[in-house]
């Protein structure tokens, strides 16, 4: 089997949602070739993106770039690094040069335009996609028009597209995000409704059956950011990072972080508390780090000062 067909079996899972199967397999490929090599190191950071390990997809596009620069073979890389770290602080110079070095490419103005929306520059945002609109592919045409109307409040707009990127098979990378706007949308339509918006965003997660199970769990994830963020529910955000953990993201130890954490708050739940902390604790000392975050040394040094603090709060509290 050549080095092209393998890429081609590749691309498959990952649109199959086989996001593990598409790690595995690009990790046993070796290849000279410089263009094949950076498309499958892309792939495999959309992979990991996809499974939730943002440091490891950081890591691999980063590496891209410090390898070969900013040139024409990392186009693409800089373009996904600015998409899915859209509130990096380096994002703004990432798809200023894209725009300017590359207006041809669609992924250009796909990136530019969320980094826009997650730096709050609506008017530029719209000028901007009104200006580039024929150099967007189709499928970027539908997400821009998403983000776009998501920043400007057009409510039932976000619904409707959102809805229709996701029932039309959104690009993988774009799932969490497209369902995030689909379930805040509902929210703001629904008055701020939370019990009505978690049973319609679960209601469309049922009708994109069959789903896999770590996309699951990145609608769980979605979910329990809207429930703690915007509607300030903690049993219901509790709930949600614990179904999180149960479709797919046992290994992810911010999860079981922000579980513990929420869990020992005002003695809620003690013994999920404890075991959340501990298994965050016990991850922490393997060799996740790094994998899930890109955190540096000290900030992971604070959760972890965190996580002993609290666990050993509630252990003591509820001996006393």
């Amino acid at each position: 089997m050549t080095l092209r067909s393998q890429l081609l079996d590749a691309l498959r899972f990952y649109y199959l949602h086989q996001y593990q199967a598409v790690v595995d397999s690009v990790s046993a490929l070796d290849t000279g070739d410089a263009e094949l090599s950076i498309a499958l190191r892309i792939l495999q950071a959309k992979a990991h993106y996809c499974l939730c390990r943002k440091g490891a997809a950081y890591s691999l596009l980063a590496s891209l770039i410090r390898q070969y620069s900013y040139c024409e073979k990392t186009l693409t890389a800089t373009s996904l690094l600015a998409r899915l770290f859209p509130t990096h602080p380096y994002s703004r110079n990432w798809v200023e040069w894209l725009v300017q070095f590359a207006p041809e490419m669609s992924e250009s103005h796909a990136a530019y335009i969320t980094v826009l929306s997650y730096n709050n520059r609506k008017g530029e945002i719209e000028k901007h996609f009104r200006q580039f609109y024929s150099n967007l592919n189709h499928y970027d045409k539908e997400y821009c028009s998403l983000i776009v109307s998501a920043s400007l409040a057009e409510h039932e707009q976000v619904r409707n597209r959102s809805k229709e990127l996701l029932v039309s098979s959104a690009d993988p990378v774009d799932f969490t995000r497209a369902f995030f706007l689909f379930a805040l949308s509902s929210y703001n339509l629904l008055n701020s409704k939370i019990d009505e918006t978690v049973l319609a965003a679960e209601s469309l997660l049922n009708d994109l059956s069959p789903i896999s199970n770590i996309d699951r769990a990145r609608a769980h994830l979605a979910l329990a950011r809207l429930c703690s963020l915007y509607a300030a529910d903690v049993p219901k955000t509790i709930d949600n990072l614990k179904k999180a953990v149960e479709s797919g993201l046992y290994e992810h130890p911010y999860v079981w972080w922000v579980l513990g954490m929420l869990c020992s708050a005002r003695w809620r739940d003690v013994d999920t508390a404890i075991l959340a902390l501990e298994r965050f604790l016990s991850l922490m000392s393997g060799s996740v780090r790094g994998v899930y975050d890109i955190f540096t040394e000290s900030v992971h040094n604070v959760y972890e000062m965190y996580a002993h603090f609290s666990l050993a709060f509630v252990i003591l509290t509820n001996l006393i």
